[in-house]
C-alpha cells in the first residue's frame, strides 16, 4: 500500500473510534428519580402528574394476608403432575447429520 492510502485508513479509523467514544462513553447521565418528582411550571406535564398521582395511590394499597392462614386455603391440595425428563438433543443441532 502506498503511504497516502495508509494515512487515509488511519484517519478513518481514528474518526470511527472517536465517534464510538462520543456515542457510547460520553453520553449524558440518565436523570435521577428526584427529577421525576419536580414541579412542572405553567401546568405542563399533566400526563406526568397523573402518573405520579396514580403511583402515590398505589403506594397506599395493602393486602390482607390472613387469607393464607384460613382453613379453606390450607385444605387446598396440589394436583400438579411431575414431568419425566426427556432425551436431550444433539450437542450441535446445526452440524451435519451422521
Amino acid at each position: 500500500m502506498t503511504t497516502s492510502i495508509k494515512i487515509v485508513i488511519g484517519v478513518l479509523v481514528v474518526a470511527v473510534l472517536g465517534f464510538l467514544y462520543i456515542t457510547y462513553f460520553s453520553a449524558p447521565p440518565s436523570p435521577s428519580p428526584d427529577v421525576l418528582a419536580e414541579e412542572v411550571p405553567n401546568g405542563e406535564g399533566a400526563a406526568g402528574r397523573e402518573v405520579l398521582d396514580l403511583l402515590n395511590s398505589l403506594n397506599t394499597v395493602s393486602f390482607e394476608t390472613d387469607f393464607f392462614t384460613k382453613k379453606e386455603f390450607l385444605s387446598l391440595q396440589d394436583f400438579s403432575v411431575s414431568l419425566s425428563p426427556r432425551d436431550v438433543g444433539r450437542p450441535n443441532p446445526f452440524a451435519p447429520a451422521p
